[in-house]
């Protein structure tokens, strides 16, 4: 199961879309509102992650890769940096949910990096 943030906020399972034979759930489409005290990026970021995981932990996917343009929110969830303060429950509500499942974070931003030819 591969994870994308997109734009908006919100996750949907397109089943129609599959990288590698797997589905893909993206979450550009905006299809869950969730109403927000704390629009941040990291707070937005931190949403959308969690709701994702949720979807993912109640239809029973036991491996998933989250591939996130946030390399902040990455570096939290990976342990790599402190949580800030404005995100500490989400990211705590995301790391219960990481210990039912297997879950892989991974930045976009770092792989298109990698991707781009040194000049």
């Amino acid at each position: 199961m591969t994870a994308r943030k997109g734009k908006k906020q919100g996750s949907v399972l397109n089943e129609e879309e599959k990288i590698g034979g797997l589905p893909v759930l993206d979450t550009s489409k905006g299809a869950k509102g969730v109403k927000l005290v704390d629009s941040s990026n990291s707070m937005v970021e931190a949403i959308a992650i969690r709701e994702g995981l949720q979807y993912c932990l109640d239809k029973h996917f036991q491996q998933i890769i989250i591939e996130a343009d946030s390399l902040s929110m990455v570096n939290i969830l990976n342990g790599e940096w402190e949580s800030p303060w404005s995100v500490t429950m989400e990211v705590n509500s995301i790391n219960r949910i990481r210990n039912s499942i297997s879950v892989i974070m991974s930045s976009i931003l770092s792989m298109k990096s990698q991707q781009q030819p040194r000049r």
